[in-house]
């Protein structure tokens, strides 16, 4: 059963100095980077699209602590909070919206 809840990150939880050695060092867009940076502070799972920031954030968080569309659509399912199929629409829904994504099938959810 999925738990948690979402909520916003205070403004002063990452210093500035912080912010900008990661942004160097990670190489990640400021979005990408203050989330990664955020998840740490809080100990929470980061759900993000981007490949190149999950592969960042597995190094900083742990493969535990880090979402994409894909993984969040089968942890839906598998909370019974949607179908195979309704997963598998919204799949395609965002490959035809222009998410790269890879080649799935409805059995894949």
């Amino acid at each position: 059963m999925l738990t948690g809840i979402l909520g916003l990150v205070d403004d002063d939880l990452i210093s500035i100095r912080t912010f900008r050695a990661a942004k160097e060092r990670l190489g990640l867009g400021a979005g990408e980077t203050e989330c990664i940076l955020a998840a740490e502070q809080m100990g929470c799972v980061l759900a993000c699209d981007d490949l190149a920031a999950r592969s960042a954030a597995k190094k900083a968080l742990g493969l535990d602590q880090v979402r994409g569309s894909i993984g969040l659509l089968r942890m839906a399912v598998g909370a019974n909070m949607l179908t195979r199929e309704a997963a598998y629409l919204a799949y395609q829904l965002m490959r035809n919206c222009g998410g790269y994504l890879p080649e799935l099938s409805a059995d894949d959810f």
